[in-house]
């Protein structure tokens, strides 16, 4: 039976001798239209006639066929002849079943299916009708026994079970097809219903197959079955012993869903008992190895086992060889397993074990060696464990130990172990007991092994049987192994042809043919081993390079066909004998003499006569066996269209091979049509360089990537690749097919991340659909400018999420007409501009159904609604476009259903569009949740990462204050801002803290979701959380922060048994204390301060919670005594009770609570209570640290023994102030240690002071009687207690009947009417626009006012809130009269304010005028009592208003976000009460002053994002309170500072900066890691080794800086977390690697290798160079005769620049290749005044990536004098060309990782170079040739070897850096030129003493600068330098054992610190150090023992770390949490 094709129709051939079982069924289908799920018509079911037919003969059949029948054989012999008919019939519709389900119409061969004759199957006839198929063997009584369909183009879903379940079926052969074999669970669910009427339109005869068996003959099969009649669990048996389904392609998967594939719908599983065979190989199955339970499915019996090439992971337990007892074959090559090889060697009938490309690690176990005699591995016959990548806990990569010997293998045929890390020598005794005749191989390659080869196991075998290339083999036994009486290669090449001999390399590491010889190495880059496979990066010739994603640019060469002329007819007659010409479908003409070939089908021609096309295209052209298509098909001359397409030319042969070797011949072939011909590879095809249109699509390129061949053809205009087996990346054709306008390349295996790496401007159509492309979209997506048709569905699928991360605008695309990403996982919000520029007549559709897009539909849709599908979203509000949308449209009717169905309901289009198909409701509880569902379903369980976008979609997180990463398809959960994953990738920690998060929190979702969630933070969000919604849910958190959030009531908190951490504070909780708190006894922190708590203490409080650590109740309003069972606080550290009404005496209990560091019961006065009685004497608290008293009743006097235990030295605070103590003020004399500054006794009742504390000067521990202060002390030495005659005690701190002092401020204005003044604000700022103005001027009572608050007795007008509510215009000064205002909060609108009246505000504490119309502040100087101000968001323009900084009550400071372009004023010091100082992306400039370290009571600091340069002020470590700091973003320099002084700091950003030198070995010594948040350093240039002491912290960012080591310590595994799992790598990637974040933080983000990337932490890796003249010719063209100063020119190089460098991906290419621009206005270039010539290029830190050739810059930029690349991932630079570059005179290339400067000495004019920080090794020569050079700057390179003696050879130098390198040698003998005043050759390797010649022939007038420190000089510092006057010498860290005492009296020397400190002022004495090795005015010579030599730098064992000691951190935690109290 034939089939012909036409426009995708099938149409059958001799139909008379099929059965249809539906006929005269088409009319019911001719004009039915299928929908899918999106809502648009697909297609016709009238052109699917065949697959119709099948679909309806199943149902047509239901009513009388065994289908449904209800009995199920109950006896397994067949009893009688009706059963047995059963049977056959049952089979018959299986296969049936099977024909239509995989595409029956289309199989390669489909011989009699379907064919049925009346004869068979009739009573007695043993012949079923099915034995007769393509591909079915019966038994003899008619049974199926075989199914054998391999490679027949089967496609589709189809059910295993059905098949399997045949009871007479032994062998099934599946494999090479493209099914999709599904479970019945995934079925179940498509079952259709026993009413037919409703079943017809969605039967799916998959779903029947599964039925028949279920119901004909469950109990019919030989074996045991465990299951019940009823069908309900068990196992059933199979007859089956051969199952191959290898390379299905889709089956994928894990073991677990293969053994649901093949169970039934009655919960049977399906054992194989007699199963021998089988074959899974290719089938995408990933997960675990199979465990035993899994494997015992397919019994003991099993003899051969294929699992190569899928995904498998995991190790393989020992019981894997005991349990295969018959395992002869085993494979699993390229999976991932892991672990040892152990359980292999008990496979004791193994024959061939193939393991190759996994992850194995260890030693080959003796099983496997054939050295223990017990072990069945001795009958191996194959053996391969080559290429395995695993990494040992050691750090070595594959199997390890020494290469065994194998001497007892006898029957050893293959052996393969390269790519691995054996070692040792080969043995005497290898393979000695091989036979020889039957060995093939054995592979040793690439491995460690060593010494000399021996002759006498490799002299039994040909040469080339052993391959030992590519080891560390220094010898060979010659004699023996070279004998050139041995035959073969040897016999011609000698040694060669077993290794390349030391010096020498080949390709293969020998020489096998004479024209491959062993070539010689240059003599730098000798290989020194036997084999070597490459000499250096010149010569490497690796043996399996990577495939090139350059496009072969050599054409075929194209001789004269047969050396003659072409006879066009001959070579059609080639083509019809080679292709069965009699038996095309039409071969009208052909052949016959009298028919013109250009009468010929399918022949057309050219006027001249001669063929110009030929189309046979589904013809049925057929190769011939022994024929191949003819090549000659190319030399016809005018030939330009080859249309072969359907046909089967390639499939059964490798003609492709040689078919278009020729093709270059065909000048003027155009298009080309090869589609579904079989074709399996295109070698040669580049030759075809006319070709503009290319078609591929229906062939198998066999999985691999799109041919490097056709990216040669850059005329090409379409290319077309459908479903044509191809995978792999497709960035080649976005790189190198500059030309085309449509590419579809649907239903392939391409994956990866889309279009990485170029644009096409041409493109019209791109169509990618049902590929695996993962990632986000581009964004370069929206420079594809000419996009008319943009497909790229359906690449969700179970193994991957597809594409991900937010939507495009796609914007900017007029001629968008269609564009489908449907079935992705796209996630956040729809654009508000998406598809604004599309043509709303012309747009056909755009489809988003099936992704995670959320938030609602923008309004700028609404021209186009119609058309964009968005059904099963997450949207939730149409509200937006619904009206405007639909108004007067013929949708109106229906609202808003009409755009999709609201969330409850459904229908099967998401939408309402007709009245017969309305949105149904859904009655399924939490079913059809949003908006557009198309289901009614359950909805399903949340798993973690849709649990983690829930808090997006509920949360309000399109508005979050920070996201980074969030929704984004292409970066993993884990690394989402605030996400902290564990090692295996599990959820443990979600910190969103003030993160602008609001609404409801998904409590419930997120618990059940993410089980491992044990911290969750949601501090300073405007956000509701209920503990009653999580009752049922079993949840580990052990830390919760609901911190300033909405709480309102702890009940139900305990369903956190385990919670350890409780912050929930500043929230509005009322009510006692909660008992439910009390419920958790784990509980080790409780903050629950700033809340309205009431009543008594619980008395059980201290025995509930007996494990607290911390217990912080103040700020609330808790009465009555204290319980006496706070001393079972046993554990507690902090109890902070202050601010509430406790009353009664201090209960002695508390003196049980040894462990205490800190108590403050302060201020019960002032809400109604006031502990009383006499003071506790606090004696057994040897901890205390700080106790605060203040404002209580306590009376008495100080007991002897108060405080008599604690540390003095580490006692922070005493306060007993406003209490009412007597006597004589004394105390124990163990206090006398603690500074009366950390002391307060004021306001008591002292009558006196003890002269022991203070002598005859006790003012400054109290004013005495008739004095006071506000303090009641002495201010300062210069301040004095004042006179007041009614202060009766000491310690007084107000002055009764003395009036203060005038006020200067004008008195308030009288009569002040409140609902006045808001009426001027509602009438001035335009009320009646406001969004909300709620009973503003209709209520008499201005307290109901919208925004107003009022004071709680007085009705006055306390708070006035009106943010973003439309104000505008100016806001009147009368707002300011409002006499008992305190807050004023007018954010976010457009206004103005008169500041005029703020005199007044006496109350006023906090402003914020944020996101308003501000640009001044004028007269806000004189708020009084000003706290807290914001002014960010406004119009502040190149100054900070000066009235700021006479605020000095202000605390806390909001300036964000304006346009300041200023330096910080120093005055800022002058804010002294200043406690937060925000001021990110404010564009500051200049340095930060050091006044601010003034600010001493600053906790936080955020300077994020501006231009800040200079280095941090030392000042800054004097603010001790500091607890944020964040300079990130700016170009701050210098030395880190250590941070040692600041304990409280919890976050420290000082990341995107240019800070320098290394980490100081103190940084941060004294923080507490506890409460230490996190650490980023990144994108700096620190250098060195990170210390250890970062090891303390967990969070810590260092990712591009140029570290060069990491301390043993940090990568120490027991610290668990992802250091345990990655090692270092989880710190920070080594060198030579890279990740998107410098780290590893899963398994899925590894480092990857980069052989660019130099240093630790790399997040990118240097593109690849692009060779000269490629793809860029149209550009510029290298040779043209250049002109002086000639624009285009000059325009071309610049343009060769950018596309060579990537320059779409530059980080700054503004007007880059815009041609409407002068290019000295493209960014970086600078052009000479007044005329339009390139004089500078400054691109540095641009992300200019591969290896720049400048020649044509050299050479067409003739006037370029500056070139600044610095700080680019350069991969090399090329200075081919720049002896042209006469005026060059100054070159940056730091940072850029170049190792060589090869070619620069040419340069006639350089004049300044900068190389610092790069690879740059040995001492480049080139350099001494450069006469102009002035400056050299080569620190932090790889300079090593002697340091040159002749940089007098370059006569102008005048600054010569090298620091930093490996340079040794001497001193002496160095000349320099008499130019030279800087000289820098610090931290060198530097030996013996400082020569008397040393600078000889400088001028000993120059002033100069030399730095010798850090070297290995020693002995004396001759006097003879003393001949310079001014010098500034660097000594310091060398063995200078003396200094010259001739150099101590040069006064000028190092900044007259000579003439100060005389030689210490040179260097610190023996004995002595200080920082700089030198004294100066702040770092003196300190005494230092350990110090041996002059200048040292470091103490040993005086570090300047401080001490540590017992009491840090109860230090450190007091503040912190004295911090979050403030």
């Amino acid at each position: 039976m034939r089939k012909s094709f036409t426009h995708g129709q099938i149409h059958w051939r001799n139909m008379s001798n099929k059965t249809s079982l539906a006929r005269d069924t088409a009319s019911y289908v001719k004009d039915i239209s299928i929908y899918t799920a999106r809502g648009r018509p697909k297609t016709n079911l009238s052109h699917h006639g065949g697959l119709i037919l099948i679909f309806l003969s199943i149902i047509g059949i239901s009513s009388t066929s065994p289908l449904f029948a209800q009995s199920s054989l109950r006896h397994r012999k067949l009893q009688d002849q009706d059963e047995y008919e059963k049977i056959r019939t049952s089979e018959q519709q299986v296969l049936e079943a099977l024909f239509t389900a995989a595409g029956g119409n289309d199989w390669a061969n489909d011989d009699n299916w379907m064919v049925v004759t009346a004869a068979d199957g009739a009573a007695g006839n043993a012949s079923n009708g099915v034995c007769s198929w393509y591909g079915i063997t019966c038994t003899s009584e008619g049974f199926v026994e075989k199914v054998e369909l391999s490679d027949n183009n089967l496609r589709g879903a189809v059910p295993l079970h059905g098949l399997i379940r045949m009871p007479h079926l032994k062998v099934l052969k599946l494999d090479g097809n493209s099914l999709m074999f599904r479970s019945s669970s995934q079925l179940s669910s498509e079952d259709p219903s026993e009413n037919t009427t409703t079943a017809t339109a969605s039967i799916n005869p998959a779903v029947w197959e599964g039925r028949i068996f279920n119901e004909l003959y469950m109990e019919s099969m030989e074996g045991d079955t465990a299951a019940a009649s009823g069908g309900g669990g068990g196992t059933v048996t199979s007859n089956l012993q051969y199952i191959d389904l290898s390379e299905s392609d889709a089956l994928g998967g894990t073991f677990s869903n293969l053994m649901e594939i093949t169970s039934t719908f009655s919960s049977q599983f399906i054992y194989f008992p007699r199963l021998s065979d089988l074959y899974l190989s290719g089938c995408r199955l990933h997960g675990d190895f199979p465990n035993m339970a899994q494997l015992a499915t397919f019994g003991s019996t099993l003899e051969r086992c294929s699992l190569d090439d899928n995904g498998l992971t995991g190790t393989i337990s020992t019981d894997f060889g005991t349990t295969m007892t018959n395992l002869r074959v085993f494979t699993a090559s390229g999976n991932d397993l892991e672990g040892n090889l152990s359980a292999f060697g008990e496979l004791v009938k193994i024959r061939h074990l193939n393991l190759r490309g996994n992850s194995f690690t260890g030693t080959i176990p003796e099983k496997l060696r054939c050295e223990d005699s017990t072990s069945g591995a001795t009958l191996l016959e194959k053996l391969d464990l080559s290429r395995q990548r695993g990494i040992s806990s050691a750090g070595t990569t594959g199997l390890t130990g020494t290469l065994p010997s194998f001497s007892q293998c006898e029957d050893l045929r293959r052996l393969d172990l390269s790519h691995n890390q054996l070692g040792g020598q080969v043995s005497e005794n290898f393979l000695q007991s091989v036979d020889p005749l039957i060995f093939e191989s054995a592979s040793l390659s690439s491995n460690l092994i060593e010494g000399e080869l021996p002759g006498k196991p490799l002299v039994r075998f040909d040469a080339d049987a052993i391959d030992l290339r590519d080891n560390r083999i220094t010898s060979l036994e010659i004699d023996l192994i070279c004998d050139s009486s041995r035959s073969g290669a040897i016999a011609a090449f000698g040694c060669d042809a077993v290794l390349c001999p030391p010096g020498t390399y080949a390709r293969i590491g020998r020489q096998e043919e004479a024209d491959e010889p062993c070539l010689p190495c240059d003599i730098d880059t000798q290989s020194q081993y036997w084999g070597s496979i490459s000499c250096g990066n010149d010569q490497s010739v690796g043996t399996e390079s990577a495939p090139s994603t350059t496009p072969l640019d050599t054409p075929v060469n194209t001789p004269l066909y047969n050396e003659g002329p072409v006879i066009e007819k001959d070579v059609l007659l080639e083509l019809y004998d080679a292709t069965g010409g009699e038996d095309w479908f039409n071969k009208v003409g052909w052949a016959t003499e009298s028919t013109p070939i250009c009468e010929w089908y399918g022949i057309q021609c050219a006027e001249d006569g001669t063929v110009e096309s030929i189309d046979l295209g589904g013809n049925n052209l057929a190769l011939v066996d022994g024929k191949t298509l003819p090549t000659s098909l190319f030399y016809l001359p005018s030939l330009k269209y080859l249309i072969l397409k359907e046909n089967t030319l390639f499939k059964y042969s490798n003609a492709e091979l040689e078919f278009f070797k020729d093709i270059g011949a065909a000048n003027l072939l155009e298009a080309l049509d090869l589609s579904s011909t079989g074709l399996s590879g295109v070698s040669g095809i580049q030759g075809g360089v006319t070709l503009n249109e290319i078609h591929l699509d229906f062939n198998d390129f066999a999985g691999s990537t799109i041919p490097n061949e056709l990216y040669s053809l850059n005329r090409l205009r379409i290319l077309t690749m459908d479903s044509s087996n191809v995978s792999g990346k497709i960035n080649g054709v976005f790189n190198f097919l500059k030309n085309l306008q449509v590419f579809s390349a649907n239903d392939n295996k391409l994956d990866g991340s889309l279009l990485q790496g170029g644009y096409l401007s041409t493109l019209s159509t791109l169509r990618l659909r049902n590929n695996s492309l993962t990632g986000t979209l581009p964004t370069s997506l929206n420079l594809f400018v000419s996009l008319s048709v943009l497909d790229l569905s359906r690449q969700k699928s179970d193994e991957s999420p597809g594409l991900e991360g937010p939507l495009l605008e796609f914007s900017q695309m007029p001629n968008l007409k269609r564009l489908d990403l449907s079935d992705n996982s796209l996630s956040g919000p729809i654009p508000g501009f998406f598809l604004a520029g599309v043509d709303p007549d012309m747009f056909e559709y755009a489809d988003l159904a099936e992704n995670s897009l959320v938030s609602s539909i923008p309004v700028g849709l609404k021209s186009i609604f119609s058309k964009v599908y968005l059904q099963n979203n997450k949207i939730t509000s149409v509200d937006q476009i619904c009206e405007s949308a639909l108004k007067g449209s013929n949708l109106e009717f229906f609202g808003c259903d009409a755009i999709l169905c609201s969330p409850g309901t459904y229908n099967y289009l998401g939408r309402s569009r007709s009245y017969d198909n309305p949105c149904e409701q859904c009655n399924i509880s939490g079913g059809a949740q949003f908006f557009g569902s198309t289901s009614c379903e359950a909805p399903k369980e949340l798993n973690p990462k849709d649990a983690i976008e829930l808090i997006y979609s509920s949360c309000g997180g399109p508005n979050w204050i920070s996201s980074t990463n969030w929704m984004s398809g292409n970066v993993p959960v884990c690394q989402w801002e605030g996400i902290q994953c564990s090692g295996d990738g599990s959820i443990v920690e979600i910190s969103l803290r003030s993160n602008g998060l609001k609404n409801a929190f998904p409590a419930r979702e997120i618990f059940q979701a993410i089980p491992t969630l044990t911290a969750l933070a949601l501090e300073g969000n405007d956000v509701d959380f209920l503990f009653e919604s999580i009752q049922d849910i079993s949840a580990e958190l052990t830390s919760l922060d609901l911190t300033n959030t909405n709480l309102a009531s702890f009940d139900g908190i305990d369903i956190f048994p385990n919670l350890a951490e409780l912050y929930a504070g500043n929230n509005a909780i009322t009510g006692e204390f909660p008992r439910d708190i009390l419920k958790l006894s784990n509980l080790k922190r409780l903050v629950i301060s700033f809340n309205n708590l009431d009543g008594l203490l619980p008395d059980d409080i201290g025995t509930s919670l007996g494990k607290v650590e911390l217990l912080v109740l103040h700020h609330n309003n808790f009465s009555g005594a204290l319980p006496s069972s706070l001393g079972k606080l046993s554990s507690v550290h902090y109890l902070e009770l202050q601010s509430n009404a406790f009353s009664g005496e201090i209960p002695s209990d508390l003196a049980q609570l040894s462990e205490l560091w800190g108590i403050d019961l302060s201020d019960q006065v002032s809400k109604g209570g006031g502990f009383t009685g006499n003071l506790t004497s606090f004696n057994t608290m040897s901890g205390l640290k700080r106790l605060d008293l203040s404002k209580n009743k306590l009376e008495g006097s100080i007991p002897s023994d108060f405080l008599s235990t604690v540390e003095t030295s580490s006692f922070e605070k005493l306060d007993l102030s406003s209490n009412l103590l007597s006597g004589k003020l004394e105390l124990p004399s163990i206090l006398s240690g603690i500074p009366f500054s950390s002391m307060n006794f004021s306001d008591n009742r002292f009558s006196g002071i003890s002269a022991d504390l203070c002598g005859n000067d006790c003012a400054m521990v109290l004013c005495a009687p008739t004095t006071f202060s506000p303090t009641g002390r002495q201010p300062s030495s210069a301040e004095y207690c004042e006179h007041c005659p009614t202060a009766v005690y000491w310690g007084t701190t107000t002055c009764p009947g003395i009036s203060p002092t005038p006020s200067p401020i004008d008195p308030l204005p009288e009569s002040i009417n409140e609902k006045d003044i808001l009426k001027s604000i509602y009438d001035s700022c335009r009320g009646e626009d406001w969004f909300n103005s709620e009973n503003w001027m209709s209520s008499e009572n201005i307290c109901d006012w919208y925004g107003v608050t009022c004071t709680p007795f007085q009705d006055s007008v306390q708070s006035l809130v009106l943010s973003d509510n439309n104000l505008v215009n100016e806001v009147p000064t009368e707002v300011f009269q409002l006499p008992y205002l305190e807050t004023l909060i007018l954010d976010s609108n457009g206004i103005t304010v008169d500041f005029t009246s703020i005199k007044y505000a006496f109350k006023l504490s906090s402003l914020d005028l944020s996101s308003t119309d501000l640009f001044s502040v004028e007269g806000i100087e004189n708020a009084p009592n000003l706290l807290t101000l914001d002014i960010s968001q406004n119009d502040f323009q190149k100054s900070i208003p000066k009235e700021i900084f006479s605020l000095t009550t202000l605390q806390q400071l909001f300036m964000g976000d304006n346009d300041f372009r200023t330096s910080i004023p120093s005055n800022i010091g002058d804010l002294k009460n200043l406690r937060l100082l925000s001021c990110p992306s404010s564009m500051l400039t200049g340095s930060i002053p050091s006044n601010i370290g003034a600010l001493i009571d600053l906790v936080h600091i955020n300077l994020e994002d501006n231009s800040l340069t200079g280095s941090l002020p030392l000042d800054l470590e004097n603010l001790y309170s500091l607890t944020f700091v964040d300079a990130s973003d700016n170009t701050l320099e210098g030395q880190l500072p250590s941070f040692s002084a600041m304990k409280n700091i919890r976050r420290l950003d000082l990341s995107n900066n240019a800070f320098s030198q290394s980490i100081p070995e103190d940084f941060l010594s004294n923080v507490n890691p506890l409460f230490f948040d996190y650490l980023d350093l990144s994108n700096n240039f620190i250098v060195g080794e990170v210390p250890s002491i970062l090891a303390h912290f967990e969070s810590v960012f260092l990712q591009d800086n140029l570290i060069t080591g990491l301390d043993d310590e940090l990568c120490d595994k027991a610290r668990g977390g992802l250091i345990k799992q990655f090692g270092c790598d989880s710190i920070l990637c080594p060198p030579k690697t890279f990740n998107a974040i410098g780290r590893q933080d899963s398994e899925s983000n590894p480092c990857h290798i980069c052989p660019s990337a130099q240093y630790y932490g790399s997040t990118s890796c240097g593109g690849a160079a692009v060779t000269e003249g490629t793809e860029i010719t149209a550009v510029v063209q290298e040779g043209v005769e250049i002109r002086p100063s000639d624009a285009n020119e000059e325009k071309q190089a610049l343009a060769k620049l950018y596309l060579t460098c990537g320059g779409e991906y530059w980080t700054e290419n503004e007007h880059w290749m815009d041609s409407n621009i002068s290019f000295c206005k493209w960014k970086g270039v600078e052009c000479r005044f007044g005329a339009e010539t390139v004089t500078g290029l400054q691109l540095g830190s641009n992300n200019i990536q591969g290896t720049p050739g400048f020649i044509s810059i050299f050479q067409l930029l003739p006037n370029l004098s500056t070139l600044n690349l610095s700080r680019n991932p350069l991969a090399g630079f090329n200075f081919n060309g720049i002896e042209n570059s006469a005026s060059l005179s100054e070159l940056d290339l730091d940072a850029t990782g170049i190792s060589s400067i090869v070619g620069i000495g040419l340069s006639p004019s350089l004049t300044h170079i900068s190389l610092r920080n790069n690879r740059i090794s040995g001492f480049p020569q080139e350099i001494f040739q450069m006469k102009t050079l002035k400056t050299l700057l080569m620190s932090n390179n790889q300079l090593d070897g002697r340091i040159p003696t002749t940089f007098d050879l370059l006569p102008n130098l005048q600054t010569l850096i090298l620091s930093s390198n490996s340079l040794s040698g001497v001193l002496d003998g160095i000349d320099f030129p008499s130019s030279l005043r800087i000289l820098d050759l610090s931290q060198n390797l530097l030996s013996n003493s400082i020569p008397v010649t040393f600078l000889r022939g400088i001028p000993t007038s120059a002033s100069l600068d030399i730095d010798l420190s850090g070297n290995f000089l020693s002995g004396n510092v001759p006097g003879e330098l003393s001949r310079f006057s001014q010098m500034d010498l660097y000594l310091q860290d060398n063995r200078i054992t003396s200094i010259d005492s001739e150099l101590c009296s040069k006064e000028d020397w190092n900044g007259n610190d000579v003439r100060k400190y005389g030689c210490s002022g040179i260097l610190c004495p023996i004995g002595h150090f200080a920082n700089g090795g030198r004294q100066s005015t702040n770092t003196p010579c300190a005494r230092c023992i350990s110090a041996e030599y002059y200048g040292t730098s470091t103490c040993e064992g005086e570090s300047s770390v401080t001490r540590t000691n017992m009491y840090l951190w109860p230090s450190l935690a007091f503040v912190f949490v004295l911090q979050i109290l403030i």
